[in-house]
């Protein structure tokens, strides 16, 4: 016989109406310990509260919640084009909520679309929450975007970001620059971790040495950046290349070597992730390891989309997409070693 609400109140000792609140975040505060309580009991049990109704993809009026961690960033802006433009032309919505890399706000974000809408798509903030993690439990179809897409049992659309780094470091090193920084997000987020992993590994292929010195982990902000720059540029033996992890970063690096009278590429070299449309437009024009975030957008939507079209087909799939090179003058300088070619 199927788990009961009366069932989870009795193993989480609170009352109906406490499970009622946690589920349907209010109308009346919870706190986290019990609320942390009545979802160990749900998962205990394997409670499944009745959704709303049953819907498909092929009826028009899905309405599809996605969650990222900064909207007006660049790549997931890009990312959420994928999505919208993929729902809206098969006649579905969607709702957009920022979690602002904060995780009481995601999970704040998590509970109430949970009663709006009928799939979700989440870039997690860093770890996956418990809300996220009982999404299956609720029978709310849900997908991971960018981050965490191998650390959970949901499907998720993601982006090699092993070879962000590695293909960013063999690139300066073939053009020949032998003294490579790497301005980082929060080491909090796994697909940083893995852009570190990627950029030491790099280094001891190429025979580079590794200096922690020439490594910053930072927010992705245009100031973190500036700041790191400044930093870096003041070692005594500064670097004669950087590779910014987002464009939020290069965008705060370029305004430091600009105060510095550091001119690109001959004084120092630069790479960046992710392109944008004023990456180009710069002379000279910034070279870049171009991350498919249109491409993991719409892929995540019809992804998210196929658990409509057939249930029955519930196997994890985990979707990871290449990062290429988009070659320009930033990162070039006179005495090269030898042209870096793409294969």
């Amino acid at each position: 016989m199927s788990a009961t609400l009366k069932d989870v109140a009795k193993l989480a000792g609170v009352s109906i109406a406490t499970v009622s609140y946690v589920l349907n975040d209010g109308p009346r505060p919870v706190s986290e310990k019990t609320r942390a309580r009545v979802l160990e009991a749900i998962s205990r049990l394997d409670y499944q509260p009745r959704r709303r109704r049953k819907v498909t993809s092929a009826s028009k009026g899905l309405t599809i919640g996605v969650i990222v961690p900064n909207a007006n960033a660049t790549f997931f802006g890009d990312a959420l084009e994928g999505i919208e433009t993929f729902l809206y032309a098969r006649g579905h919505t969607c709702i957009v909520g920022s979690s602002r890399s904060d995780q009481a706000i995601e999970r704040r974000l998590v509970r109430k679309l949970t009663r709006l809408v009928d799939g979700l798509i989440i870039t997690p903030v860093a770890e996956l929450c418990a809300e996220i993690e009982r999404l299956p439990d609720l029978g709310i179809p849900a997908i991971i975007m960018d981050r965490q897409v191998r650390a959970t049992e949901l499907s998720g659309v993601g982006i090699d970001n092993y070879s962000i780094t590695t293909q960013a470091v063999r690139l300066l090193f073939d053009t020949g620059h032998e003294h490579v920084a790497l301005i980082n997000g929060p080491e909090i987020i796994d697909t940083v971790r893995v852009r570190l992993d990627g950029y030491k590994n790099a280094l001891k292929a190429v025979g580079l040495p590794y200096n922690p010195e020439y490594v910053f982990q930072v927010p992705f902000t245009a100031e973190a950046g500036r700041s790191a720059v400044l930093d870096l540029m003041s070692l005594s033996n500064p670097p004669d290349a950087i590779i910014c992890s987002s464009t939020d970063l290069t965008v705060g690096a370029l305004h430091s070597l600009n105060q510095l009278g550091l001119h690109l590429p001959d004084d120092v070299a630069l790479v960046c992730y992710g392109d944008t449309a004023w990456t180009s437009l710069l002379s000279p024009a910034i070279t870049v390891i171009d991350a498919p975030a249109y491409l993991m957008g719409e892929t995540s939507a019809r992804l998210l989309l196929n658990a409509f079209t057939d249930p029955s087909k519930t196997e994890t799939r985990h979707i990871v997409l290449e990062a290429k090179p988009i070659l320009r003058e930033s990162h070039l300088r006179q005495r090269a070693v030898e042209p870096y070619k793409t294969v």
